[in-house]
């Protein structure tokens, strides 16, 4: 008895690119990113996924245009901080860009703000159209990193540990310290980089934010960065992700929100107090046992008793 394996390529080896090697604080500019499936199999792509630092704000999106089988549109067109997701797939459902070098490009026209500092980093994910012949991986995902041009790596922050290692199944806290010392009033700006051996997501970054005021608040103030999250789950199974509710204010800061945010994903907690300076992690589990393959999206609504 006879027997024959064919070895696909997946979409190994496609590429996100921008035309911008660097960035100006308090500037407003067109980014075009350009996308290519250098898949050598049929398999198409169909989904791009980028996340915008918090401190950068999206104005306008265009379309993913110049693929062979038609446009990939964005289900975010503005926002501060925001990931957007591109989509396109063809009447049979297939992506829509082609494999061999198939390519399209799109134009994001941001606003960088005049207290981002330091690097600039925009994780980015490629989804294929999973096509029943080709192999892993289907999803791949990168980072664009610019360098500033207006000024040198911030001083108001500061992390520690700056490395370590970590056994299977534990974990370690990384500690921010803030500093507002000879620091104008105004909004600040980073992206905190965390780089390592895992061989899906090497680059993990964390978006850092720091309000200077001019007086001391007495009320609560709710702060919950990211702006988005994002979770992959395996058709039929669960993820978790979560979110940290912070209160930055001077008083007690009580919140709620439901505890489902959609039918496939529920909170935990979903109330509670904080007090002044305190925070309280969310977990959200997203359940995929009814779901099938695809990209899925839902808001998730807090109420406080802070004033902003």
């Amino acid at each position: 008895m006879g027997s024959e394996m064919c070895i696909r390529d997946s979409i190994t080896g496609s590429t996100l690119t921008l035309n911008a090697t660097d960035y100006t604080p308090g500037t407003t500019l067109n980014w075009t990113f350009t996308v290519t499936n250098n898949s050598s199999d049929t398999e198409w792509m169909e989904d791009v996924t980028i996340s915008f630092p918090a401190g950068v704000t999206v104005n306008s999106v265009t379309n993913f245009v110049g693929g062979d089988g038609g446009d990939m549109t964005p289900n975010v067109t503005s926002g501060n901080g925001v990931t957007i997701t591109w989509h396109g797939e063809t009447s049979s459902g297939w992506g829509v860009i082609y494999d061999n070098g198939d390519y399209a490009s799109a134009t994001v026209n941001v606003t960088i703000g005049s207290g981002f500092s330091g690097n600039l980093t925009l994780p980015w994910t490629l989804h294929g159209d999973e096509y029943e012949y080709s192999d892993e991986p289907h999803t791949i995902s990168g980072s664009i990193v610019l360098p500033s041009t207006g000024s040198p790596d911030p001083t108001w922050y500061s992390a520690s540990p700056l490395s370590g290692s970590i056994a299977a199944g534990q974990s370690e806290t990384v500690t921010v310290n803030f500093s507002a010392v000879d620091m104008a009033v105004g909004s600040y700006y980073a992206d905190l980089t965390i780089t390592s051996n895992d061989p899906v997501n090497p680059t993990l970054v964390v978006d850092l934010q720091m309000d200077v005021w001019d007086e001391i608040v007495t009320d609560p103030l709710i702060a919950v960065p990211p702006a988005s999250v994002s979770g992959t789950a395996v058709e039929g199974a669960s993820t978790t992700a979560t979110v940290t509710v912070t209160n930055n204010g001077g008083a007690a800061l009580t919140w709620s929100t439901p505890s489902s945010f959609a039918a496939w994903g529920t909170v935990s907690p979903a109330s509670g107090t904080i007090a002044d300076g305190g925070n309280t992690v969310l977990t959200l589990t997203l359940n995929a046992t009814a779901l099938t393959a695809g990209t899925y999206n839902a808001n998730m609504v807090i109420t406080s008793n802070a004033g902003s």
